[in-house]
Formats: C-alpha cells, structure tokens, sequence
C-alpha cells in the first residue's frame, strides 16, 4: 500500500469550494491527473453538497467549539504565518513565529489543522484519488491483523477473521454514500477509489498509504455512527489523524537519519578543529560554513522534509482561507505542543549589553 504503487492525484484547491483534480496540471510531474469530476452538472452537485452540509447543525456547533478554545490571536497569526527553519525530529521542527523561535510537534499541529479544515470545507474538502482502486476486503484483512487493531490469534482464537472482515466490508459500504458526499472517500464496487484530501495537498510527495488498512477498521470501530454531531467529530478526527500519518516520514527512515547525524556531527567536530589547526581556515566559524556547504552539496537537504509539507499545507490554506483559516486552541502553548524558546527583541538586549 504505498504510493510507488498507486500514485494519487490531488489539483491545488482554488478556493474552499474545492474539488479534487478535474485533469489540471499537477504539481508533481510523477502524479497523472485523474479526472473526477465529469461535467458542470457534477460540479454543481458537489457545491450543493458543500452547501448543504455547512448548513447542519452539528458542523456549526463543532467549528464555534474550535472558535471558543481560540482566544489568543496572535498566537494563532503567529503560527499560520510562521517560517519552517528545520526538522528535529520525526515530529518536532523549529519555526519562527513573527519575532520568537519556537520548537512545535508539527504532528499534533497537522492534526488539528486538518481537522478544523474538514469542518470548514465538510462536504468539499478534496479528494485523492487513487491510480489504481484498492480491494476493500484486503485492506480490512490487513486492518484486522495490524498489531495496533487489538486482535490476535492467541488471544481470540474463536474470531473469523474472514467472516469478520466480510461483516466490516458490508458496514463500509453501507456508510459509502455519506462517506463520499460529505468526505469525497468513494467506496464502490468492492473497493476504495479515492480518499480525503484533509491536507489540502498539492501533490503525492512524500504520501504513503501504510496506514489505510487500520484507518478503515477504525472508521468501523472507532465512530459513534448512533448520533450525528458525535459521528461528524469522530470522522473529522480520525481522518484527519490518517492524512498526517501519512505524510510523516517512516520510523526506520528517521532513526537512521538521526543515528547518522550523531555519528556526523563527532566526526565533523573533530575535522574542523583540525582544519583550523592546520590554518585551512581563519576560525572554527568558518570552517563550520564550509562544512555547512559541504553537507548540503553532498547529502541534499531532504531528511525529515515530510514535516516542511505539513508546515506548508498549513501556510497555504492560511493565505487562501484568510480569517476562515485554522484558529489554534490556547491550549497549545501550555500543553507543550508549542514552546517558544526564544525571542529576537531579547536577544536584541543581550547584543547591546554585550
């Protein structure tokens, strides 16, 4: 289930009426544009749709929820405006914030975006369509043997995980008329079509799909399809935690880049300090340019990228959306989400003590 096998396509949204790729240029020249709507008659349905899911009270309550927990504008300004500087790590980047530098879980913030803007656009958010649809019963086969679904053999050996993933494939396809209308995920046939866009991307870079099996049983198991404001709040939730799972870079990828950083960073340390020695250089500054330079000639500058994605997706749909964009609950500059590590107006004080 990754994307080397089934290339998506996703055209930039134009505005919060959005529709996924209707044949327009891509921004990926790997990506082959798949066509999905057919026709203004189509279009205007979908816009009827839009229209008429942000007319449902469930969605209206859920957005004036994330508008009360949003009282401090400037941090929310702050953020939607702020400079990507670098990845930590699979998680956590600095950004700059206006004049303050801050370390964010961009995971965390990945997810809230994405949430608020499916409530935003509920009923027209996007969609990716993929190249090749995938057998529904296969990705709930696979859902139901991830580790993280709970099942195993030893432990409900009466489970028939056959006769299980029948039952969840009929369940599916009986949610698959509310689930495209609302979300654009289209199930049909026996099979998956096409997914959110909660993201709002541009492009397949850097997306994989490991996730989809268990992000499918979990739409089984995981939402209370009884009452609709809650069935709308877990949906927006959980498709929202799939899209920014699956832009984040692999586990194994990331401890092999950190594990070669370590290593890096000794060695280089002790080729500078002999570099200076040897009078290669005039000091340790800039010696430590050189290597910078050398570094980026040499390894690109590619590692953990997947997190400047989500920076940007949150970047773009704040310049489009304007006052509609992502408004960040207060909570987060208390919860650690977001912890500000320094400002520029201090600094400026400490160089004019200096």
């Amino acid at each position: 289930n990754n994307n080397n096998n089934n290339s998506i396509s996703a055209a930039a949204p134009t505005s919060d009426l959005v529709l996924s790729a209707a044949g327009g240029d891509s921004v990926d020249s790997d990506v082959v544009p798949v066509p999905t709507m057919k026709g203004e008659d189509t279009r205007a349905a979908r816009v009827d749709s839009y229209r008429e899911a942000q007319q449902l009270t469930s969605i209206a309550e859920l957005k004036a929820a994330c508008a009360l927990e949003s009282h401090d504008k400037e941090f929310s300004t702050g953020l939607n405006q702020s400079v990507f500087v670098g990845a930590v790590s699979r998680d956590v980047a600095l950004l700059q914030c206006g004049s303050a530098l801050c370390v964010a879980n961009l995971t965390l913030l990945g997810r809230e975006f994405a949430y608020q803007r499916l409530l935003r656009l509920f009923g027209g958010c996007g969609r990716i369509a993929l190249r090749e649809p995938l057998p529904l019963d296969e990705l709930l086969s696979l859902g139901i043997m991830d580790p993280n679904s709970g099942y195993t053999a030893d432990r409900y050996p009466h489970v028939d995980v056959e006769g299980l993933t029948s039952q969840l494939q009929e369940f599916l396809e009986g949610k698959s008329e509310l689930l495209e209308e609302y979300l654009e995920m289209e199930i049909r046939d026996g099979a998956v079509w096409s997914l959110p866009n909660a993201l709002g991307l541009t492009s397949d870079s850097g997306l994989k799909f490991d996730e989809l099996p268990i992000f499918l049983v979990r739409l089984c198991a995981d939402v209370n399809w009884e009452e609709e404001r809650p069935c709308f709040e877990n949906l927006c939730r959980l498709v929202a935690d799939f899209a920014v799972e699956s832009i984040l870079p692999d586990p194994e990828d990331v401890k092999l880049v950190m594990d070669s950083s370590v290593a890096d960073a000794s060695e280089e340390a002790a080729s500078l300090n002999a570099a200076v020695e040897a009078g290669e250089f005039e000091d340790i500054v800039a010696a430590a340019a050189a290597a910078k330079r050398k570094r980026q000639r040499t390894q690109g500058s590619e590692a953990l990228q997947e997190l400047r994605y989500i920076h940007e997706a949150i970047r773009s749909d704040a310049a489009a959306a304007g006052l509609n964009s992502c408004r960040w609950p207060a909570r987060l500059r208390k919860d650690g989400t977001v912890i500000q590590l320094v400002a520029l107006e201090q600094l400026y004080r400490i160089f004019e003590r200096c």
